[in-house]
This record gives C-alpha cells, structure tokens and sequence, in this order.
C-alpha cells in the first residue's frame, strides 16, 4: 500500500512533465518548421520521462544508471538532457538557497553504531561528506551519477529509485 504523502508529490512531478511535453511543441509553431522539428526532441524527451513516472519502479533502468560504478550512459543521459536538465537546476538552486536558510544538514548519523549516515546529493565534497567515518556508499538516485571523489575507496552499491519511490526489495 502507497501512502498518499508519497503519491501526491510523485503525481506533481509526472505532471509538471507532462505539461512541459505538451507546452514545448507550441515553441515550434511559427514561420521556421525547423523550431518545430527542434522541439520535439525535449517534447518527446519529457513525454518518455513521464512515463516512466508513471511506470513500475523497474522501469529506472532505462535511464542509463551503472549500478556498479554509478556512471551514466551516454545516450540515455543525451535523450533525457532536457528532463534532467530541469532536476539538475532545480537541485542546485534549492541546495544553494533554500537548504542553507532551512539549516539542513547534508548528512545525520542515524543508529547505535553512529557508524550510519542518511544524507543527500552531496555538491560540495568533502565539506558536506563523513570522510573519515564512511566505508560505505548507498546511492538510491537514479538522475544523478555517482560523485567519483565520493565513491573511490568505498564499497558502493546503487539501487537507482526515482522521487518518492523506494527501490525494489530483491
């Protein structure tokens, strides 16, 4: 069973996809048929990611994630430039304006041991990164590859999942 928290900001942003895919087109009307022909790449780009929004969660692979290394794949991350473009942009302006005014942490120590960290995305490494304490990484993105500086020395494992999604159990 979904809890309605998780649904709702799920649906909010398959939409805001969606809307982009129908708004983008429009761009193409005019007297240059080329704009139009430009266009449907990031139209069609969104109407993909939107999909597998609104797909099973085993559908994140098609996003080009390694699971082993982190990395992208090179043509999925061109096809879907336009969609994570956006989530890259929105990313970077809430972790450099909003996080700070809220005093979020990037990381907390959660459990017994003080040997386990939650945290995000982390932009500014080593400064918002437990270097000393991490012998392990968990990566739970799917649009983000992995930092390099972060995962080298480590044992990582990749379990690529997208906004408001938990990863599969097997």
């Amino acid at each position: 069973m979904v809890a309605w928290k998780m649904v709702i900001p799920h649906a909010l942003i398959a939409l805001a996809h969606l809307a982009i895919t129908l708004l983008i087109p429009l761009l193409g009307i005019g007297p240059a048929p080329l704009w139009g022909l430009l266009a449907g790449w990031p139209a069609l780009s969104h109407a993909v990611f939107v999909i597998l929004y609104t797909s099973p969660q085993e559908s994140v692979g098609y996003l080009g994630k390694d699971v082993v290394t982190g990395s992208m794949a090179i043509l999925p991350t061109l096809f879907f430039l336009p969609p994570h473009a956006l989530q890259w942009a929105t990313w970077f302006i809430r972790h450099t304006t909003c996080i700070p005014l809220k005093g979020e942490h990037p990381y907390d120590r959660v459990g017994e041991s003080g040997r386990i960290f939650v945290g995000r995305y982390p932009m500014r490494y080593p400064s918002e990164f437990p270097v000393d304490d991490c012998s392990s990484v968990v990566d739970l993105t799917a649009e983000f590859p992995a930092r390099q500086c972060v995962v080298s020395g480590r044992t990582y494992m990749c379990l690529p999942s997208l906004d408001c999604e938990m990863p599969p159990r097997d």
